[in-house]
């Protein structure tokens, strides 16, 4: 397992990567006079009118995944005779639909997917492997260092990198001067100032587990300081357990921090969505969420109050503790049904060739202020984007970038080890239960 933690290449405030090209070789003509909607079989015309159903893992793709919006907006504009339909729906939610979809033959043309449920479609035969037309149009030499190996199933690329996974706690440093308390380092300064946070009305760290149990990205990260990477290849193959001394010992951490009262009071009823509004709306001193926020944070008005910092070190953990999680989320996959139409498998990968373009590159940083998941050469503006210009400075910090451990395991494994950390803050497990809930479906995928 050591061989997938990848070293990822900084993102300088005036970055000296050096882009892609502009996305307007192979490409649809552009030269169309209409954009009426109109659903079409193979084509043998660059002009003929086709429309691609997008599936997407939130409900409203506009505000929830901007840049993919604004790519698909520009993309559109440059493409008349392509038209792209969004279907959003809520992560486990979506997962469920792309799998039923999948069982009915009415899969999207392209979607989001969790890395461990894109390697079992695309083993069932569901998914286009992107391998062959990335290589012919030098798509793959776009992406930053690393983001594409987790995407390989041998030599097929089941998907293209859809944004930068990158979790962190975002703060307020207005209520921890107020509080009269430092950003902590350690996990023992983590505790010293839940207390006073919470006498002065504050909630210490905003967080829901309604309808969201993916929301779980940086206590993750604390497994991996208590040596996930180290533990792994041996229980993948039967000679260690998830209920080992390391992991149990932090699973202990989140329950202490809910006992404390870290967490919010309603955090069974209140889901993500609403932590980040509490966030925004100065309850809370921490947020636990990822990069993918920075977009929103910078809109707030306490944006120039906003800090990111990526959690606590452990002082009892496993190996590196300046390590977190710096990847790939899940990818943008493609139908192979959809791909089987020789029109459609062209303008779908004239789609990805445009995202991962300089044009495209420059949307998603400079339009949008999400890291983006290509090499990217330009200059973000710390005052107008104080949030994105220190996500992207953490991107590149000295913190040992990881894989996300539910990326590398099996899919219902995966969902079970999301859950895990929810039962322990909702009281159903206890840490040991927790850790072999995760040992019991990994045995059962297994066989």
């Amino acid at each position: 397992m050591k061989k997938l933690i990848s070293t990822f290449l900084a993102i300088a405030m005036i970055a000296s990567l050096v882009a892609c090209s502009s996305g307007e070789t192979n490409t649809s003509d552009s030269n169309s006079t209409t954009s009426e909607i109109v659903n079409s079989e193979s084509s043998e015309t660059s002009n003929e009118k086709i429309t691609l159903i997008f599936g997407e893992h939130v409900a409203n793709v506009e505000d929830q995944s901007p840049y993919i919006w604004a790519i698909a907006q520009n993309f559109m504009e440059e493409h008349p005779n392509v038209t792209i339909e969004f279907q959003g729906s809520e992560g486990s939610e979506h997962a469920t639909k792309m799998q039923l979809a999948a069982q009915s033959n009415t899969l999207p043309d392209l979607f989001y997917l969790d890395i461990p449920l894109a390697k079992q479609m695309y083993e069932q035969g569901y998914l286009y492997d992107m391998a062959p037309q990335a290589e012919e149009r030098g798509i793959l030499d776009c992406y930053q260092d690393g983001l594409l190996d987790p995407l390989y199933v041998d030599t097929a690329l089941i998907g293209l990198p859809s944004e930068v996974m990158m979790p962190c706690f975002y703060y307020n440093k207005a209520i921890l001067e107020e509080c009269g308390v430092q950003l902590p380092e350690t996990y023992d300064d983590l505790k010293t100032i839940i207390p006073t946070l919470i006498d002065k009305g504050y909630i210490p760290i905003s967080k829901g587990a309604k309808n969201s149990t993916w929301a779980m990205w940086n206590l993750s990260a604390f497994i991996v300081r208590y040596g996930y990477f180290e533990h792994y290849d041996n229980i993948m193959i039967g000679q260690d357990s998830f209920v080992n001394d390391d992991f149990i010992n932090g699973y202990e951490k989140v329950k202490e921090l809910t006992e404390m009262g870290a967490f919010p009071e309603n955090v069974a009823t209140l889901d993500y969505f609403q932590s980040v509004e509490m966030f925004i709306g100065g309850q809370a001193a921490f947020l636990e969420a990822g990069a993918w926020e920075s977009s929103k944070l910078d809109q707030c008005d306490i944006a120039s109050d906003i800090g990111v910092w990526f959690g606590p070190t452990f002082s009892d953990g496993v190996g590196e503790q300046k390590q977190t999680i710096k990847t790939v989320n899940g990818p943008f996959v493609i139908s192979k049904e959809s791909a089987n139409d020789p029109a459609k498998e062209k303008v779908l990968m004239d789609f990805f060739e445009f995202y991962s373009s300089t044009e495209g590159t420059k949307i998603v940083a400079e339009e949008t202020n999400i890291l983006p998941v290509a090499k990217y050469n330009g200059t973000i503006d710390h005052e107008a984007h104080p949030v994105f210009a220190q996500v992207v400075a953490a991107f590149g910090d000295e913190w040992v970038g990881t894989p996300e451990p539910k990326s590398t395991l099996p899919t219902s494994t995966a969902t079970v080890w999301e859950e895990s950390f929810w039962s322990v803050i909702n009281g159903i497990n206890t840490p040991e239960e927790a850790a072999q809930s995760v040992q019991d479906e990994l045995e059962t995928e297994l066989g």
